[in-house]
This record gives structure tokens, C-alpha cells and sequence, in this order.
């Protein structure tokens, strides 16, 4: 999933530095919103179950 989201933030930075200005803002915003995905994704979600799990298993 990393390395999938890398690839795609690394196309997405290519269209940063297009000479075009709406390709050029339109790479950044979805180059921005693919690091947040991943981060989401990889340090996010995970804690989240951690948490949910430790609040189903000390219910009485």
C-alpha cells in the first residue's frame, strides 16, 4: 500500500512542475491529499482498532 501511494504521489509531483498553472496547482492538491490518505491509512486506522479493541475487551 506504501509503495503504491509513493508511485502515485510521485506522478502526481511530475504535474507540479508543469509549466501549465491549473496542472501545476492540480498536482500538488492531489499529491497533498495522496500524503494525507497514506498517512491516514498507515499510522491513523491502526490505532484506531488498537483503541476499539481495548474498549471491547475491559467491558464487565
Amino acid at each position: 500500500m506504501i509503495l503504491c501511494s509513493m508511485t502515485t504521489i510521485v506522478g502526481y509531483t511530475s504535474l507540479y512542475v508543469s509549466a501549465n498553472q491549473a496542472m501545476n496547482s492540480f498536482g500538488l492538491a492531489m499529491a497533498i491529499s495522496e500524503v494525507t490518505c497514506l498517512l491516514a491509512a498507515v499510522l491513523t486506522m491502526p490505532a484506531v482498532i488498537i483503541l476499539l479493541r481495548r474498549r471491547i475487551t475491559e467491558r464487565p
